[in-house]
């Protein structure tokens, strides 16, 4: 099993292995501030993605900022003119609207990444 995706307090990490280092690499997604975190082990690198949230959610209580959780704001989102055929006709087939068909088809692309 190939382990790429953490999840610890609703933040999600990627994980890959840094060859230089012999450790695996991990880095929060969906947000501005950076934290990462590295490990020799499953179980190392675990314990220290729970540290590096807990670390940035004590950081963030004591300076009186408000944690990030995800990117925030309207997604924009602009398909290539073959792309937006392709998804009018889609649509149009299952018998839903483009929004409807999009947000079905992302729901499921998304859960296979996140969710393995």
């Amino acid at each position: 099993m190939q382990m790429n995706v953490m999840e610890y307090k609703g933040y999600f990490a990627k994980i890959e292995f840094d060859g230089s280092a012999s450790m695996f690499h991990g880095r929060v997604v969906g947000m501005r501030d950076v934290v990462d975190f590295y490990g020799a082990s499953v179980v190392e690198l675990t314990r220290a993605f729970h540290e590096a949230v807990d670390d940035y959610l004590a950081w963030c209580k004591k300076d009186g900022v408000k944690p990030e959780k995800s990117w925030h704001g309207k997604l924009t989102y602009r398909p290539s003119d073959e792309l937006r055929h392709r998804l009018l006709i889609a649509a149009a087939i299952a018998s839903k609207s483009i929004n409807e068909y999009m947000n079905e088809v992302l729901d499921k692309a998304t859960r296979e990444v996140v969710e393995g």
